[in-house]
């Protein structure tokens, strides 16, 4: 990754600091630019609750690289983990994610709440979906869709001759598991430790894994990796979603300067900084490079 200099060419005497790099377009001087590479993992969804949860899908991941104006501030917002479901509300799914222009959507809750049938044995659609849940008859929830490009969707629920299994929420590499067996379903894998799905709760068995920050059965999702919550085993509250993380790469000799509401570390290593956000106060808090 190099400095990407707008068309036209240089003005000063130096073309590596950007003090005195100015593009020159076809209306007059404009900002100094460059490239950054950036991850962006929403909230992981919240577990679900009743005869068997299903885990809380994974926050949308989304990397690549975009070009950003020197001097321009830019939106940069973590969002929180999604609430578990209770005996008699349903939970919540992950918080989005921003930096820029890019949005990373919160992972979908796991299906169920308290011991009722219908809808909310359904997983919530997400970046990743959140995994359908079991009720204490014979219904199963299906699980929830993810957004193309952000992750995939939750594992159905699976209730066959009282054997009570939910599915594991969808992650960032993959799908969740759908129970074949009375063992517990497993969370979707993310990608490099971030946006995995939450396991199923099940009622028998061995309980299901997750990895990549997605957490075990009435397990919270890991903070700062999106990870989905996993979903209960009975009839306690369901876990909470992992909290998101962005992360903004540029060359070591540009410099990030966050807002006040903003939690974040640098590592400079290669010739480049990694600035690492792990909270944000409001959804207003900005970077900006110099």
């Amino acid at each position: 990754m190099s400095a990407n200099i707008f068309t036209g060419g240089l003005i000063g005497a130096n073309p590596i600091a950007l003090s005195g790099v100015w593009g020159v377009g076809p209306k007059g001087l404009t900002f100094p630019v460059v490239e950054a590479e950036y991850v962006v993992v929403a909230g992981g969804g919240g577990g679900g609750q009743g005869g068997r949860g299903g885990g809380g899908g994974g926050g949308g991941y989304k990397a690549n690289r975009l070009t950003i104006n020197v001097g321009v501030p830019y939106t940069v917002t973590v969002g929180g983990g999604g609430t578990g479901s209770t005996t008699t509300v349903r939970g919540t799914n992950g918080s989005n994610s921003v930096f820029a222009d890019v949005t990373s959507d919160g992972g979908g809750v796991g299906g169920g709440v308290g011991n009722s049938a219908g809808v909310n044995l359904n997983g919530g659609n997400g970046g990743s979906g959140g995994g359908g849940g079991v009720a204490q008859t014979s219904d199963a929830g299906t699980g929830g869709t993810g957004i193309s490009g952000q992750g995939f969707a939750g594992g159905n629920g699976r209730n066959v001759s009282g054997s009570q299994n939910a599915g594991g929420g969808g992650g960032a590499a993959g799908v969740g598991v759908t129970p074949t067996t009375s063992n517990g379903a497993n969370g979707g894998p993310g990608i490099g430790g971030r946006a995995g799905g939450g396991a199923g709760g099940t009622a028998s068995g061995t309980n299901g894994t997750a990895t990549d920050g997605g957490g075990a059965a009435n397990n919270n999702g890991a903070i700062n990796t999106g990870g989905g919550a996993g979903g209960s085993q009975g009839l306690t509250s369901g876990a909470n979603g992992g909290s998101g993380v962005v992360l903004i790469t540029v060359p070591d000799y540009v410099t990030a300067t966050f807002s006040g509401g903003v939690t974040s570390s640098s590592n400079t290593t290669g010739g480049f900084t990694t600035y690492t956000v792990t909270a944000t106060s409001t959804i207003s808090e900005t970077v900006t490079f110099s």
